[in-house]
């Protein structure tokens, strides 16, 4: 019994891929409200999956070579910052 204890107590091992997902879910948000890019291009420039965005909406946890692409897009798309702009 004290084995089925433990189990129970312990993190599924997605728990710290889902909360990556999350943050980078609510990156990809604010990223498309300053863009005003609609999220379909976005999932299709980044993976040729117009849906990408959506299904993270509903869940998808994506996988870390994925990720990544998608955190250089945004970075590569960032827009400068008024600081940016004053020299």
């Amino acid at each position: 019994m004290e084995h089925l204890k433990n189990i129970l107590i312990r993190a599924p091992p997605q728990a710290p891929r889902r909360k990556g997902a999350l943050m980078l879910l609510r990156r990809i948000e604010t990223f498309l409200r300053h863009s005003g890019m609609p999220w379909t291009k976005f999932g299709r420039l980044v993976a040729h999956d117009p849906r990408l965005v959506g299904d993270m909406r509903n869940g998808r946890v994506p996988r870390d070579d994925l990720a990544r692409r998608i955190e250089a897009f945004i970075d590569s798309h960032a827009q400068p910052k008024e600081a940016d702009h004053a020299l």
